[in-house]
């Protein structure tokens, strides 16, 4: 690749700004600290659940892997296949031939920036993708990029029952904190032995302006208000009775990631919580080697006449304790 990087005028520091750009995607879950990541040598992973505790499983090849194998009284093992996401998109001469540079009065279009540019907008995408898995498994139920097809629902492949809660946001005299706490108490007892240093609730605006309005969390939230200087960009977050309310407003197209008047939540701290895992490339040079969570290569077309590039991404991200998520609806 460093031949048509030469070629192009890209040196390899500017193509590694351009893969490490900050996202300008959704990116909430994609930043968070609380996910592990493993990378993988096969296509594939297998995970133990006996009565509630997780244990992973050596990978093995797809040909040998059964999907479900009992190892035991109350022991279940699943395989997961890894999510592959490839991209890959051409640049013709004739694309940048003759085309002022943004903000020029006559400078023209360099092969570096336009590579570059593209570069960037290919990591977007994947990032913005990712998210998505990543959101699935803070839900419980992994969709595709269509916004409905389900890749894994959690809760079917270990066996558990979505945990949900009513917020009866409709009545005045509702004690919307005694709910919450009950319910924290209920999404800590899926931890079987882990721990976790607090809770995360995921909003949809309506659900969050629901819950910061009613008569039972108005003086909370106004006090909270009061003491804004002394935080950190609360904008959109209110923290009470031992969870982080947070607005997640972003949209897959026209529709809302998190539905109007829902709420995801998840225990953040958790060791053996949230994993990513990364599958090797769908390249014969990577085949068999220990994954890398981004692949990026280049390749100059037929007599030089454009350049083809080409990105991939083979992520799964997991949570391992579904037993532990909380799904909130109005009520």
């Amino acid at each position: 690749m460093s031949d048509v990087l030469a070629m192009l005028g890209l040196t390899q520091t500017e193509l590694d700004e351009a893969v490490n750009s900050k996202p300008n995607v959704p990116s909430r879950l994609l930043v968070d600290p609380m996910w592990r990541e493993k990378n993988l040598t096969t296509t594939s992973v297998m995970i133990e659940f006996v009565d509630g505790q997780v244990n992973l499983i050596p990978n093995t090849s797809r040909e040998a892997a059964p999907n479900t194998k009992s190892f035991g009284k109350g022991s279940k093992v699943r395989t997961f296949t890894v999510p592959h996401l490839p991209l890959e998109t051409h640049i013709y001469a004739s694309q940048l031939q003759d085309v002022r540079k943004a903000g020029t009065k006559d400078a023209l279009l360099a092969n570096a920036d336009v590579v570059a540019n593209e570069i960037a907008d290919h990591r977007n995408r994947h990032d913005a993708t990712i998210e998505n898995l990543m959101l699935g498994a803070v839900k419980g139920k992994i969709l595709d990029a269509d916004g409905t097809t389900v890749i894994y629902d959690l809760f079917t492949e270990f066996g558990v029952t979505e945990p949900t809660t009513n917020m009866q946001f409709s009545s005045a005299t509702a004690d919307l904190a005694l709910t919450i706490e009950q319910t924290i108490r209920t999404m800590k007892k899926g931890l079987r032995g882990d721990t976790s240093s607090g809770v995360t609730v995921l909003c949809s605006p309506e659900f969050f302006d629901a819950l910061v309005s009613h008569k039972s969390t108005k003086d909370a939230w106004m006090r909270y208000q009061d003491n804004v200087l002394a935080r950190e960009n609360t904008n959109g977050k209110f923290a009470w009775k031992g969870a982080v309310f947070e607005i997640y407003d972003y949209t897959l197209g026209e529709t809302p990631m998190i539905e109007a008047g829902h709420a995801h939540g998840f225990l953040t701290g958790m060791y053996n919580g949230f994993v990513r895992y990364n599958a090797p490339a769908n390249m014969i040079t990577e085949a068999n080697k220990l994954a890398r969570p981004f692949y990026i290569s280049t390749e100059m077309g037929e007599h030089n006449r454009g350049v083809s590039i080409y990105t991939e991404t083979n992520p799964l991200p997991l949570c391992l304790r579904p037993q532990t998520l909380m799904h909130f609806k109005s009520a």
